[in-house]
C-alpha cells in the first residue's frame, strides 16, 4: 500500500474520489478515529496532522459553533 499524496484521490467515504488536499480537515481528522478508516488513509492524516490541526485553529466558523 503506497503512501497517499495530496494529489492522489480520497478512496473512501463521502469524499471518495476528491483529491486528497480537498478534503475537509475536519472529515480526515474525524475519519482516522474511526476503526475502519483505511491504513494509508490515517497514514495520510497523521503526516500532515500539523497542517490539518493548523486549518482546524484557523477555521473560525466551525470554531465559534463548537
Amino acid at each position: 500500500m503506497a503512501n497517499l499524496t495530496d494529489s492522489d484521490l480520497m478512496p473512501q467515504g463521502k469524499f471518495k474520489g476528491q483529491t486528497m488536499e480537498n478534503v475537509p480537515y475536519w472529515h480526515l481528522l474525524w475519519l482516522a478515529d474511526q476503526p475502519f478508516c483505511r491504513k494509508d488513509v490515517k497514514q495520510y492524516v497523521e503526516e500532515n496532522r500539523d497542517v490539518l490541526e493548523l486549518e482546524k485553529k484557523r477555521d473560525k466558523f466551525r470554531n465559534e459553533n463548537e
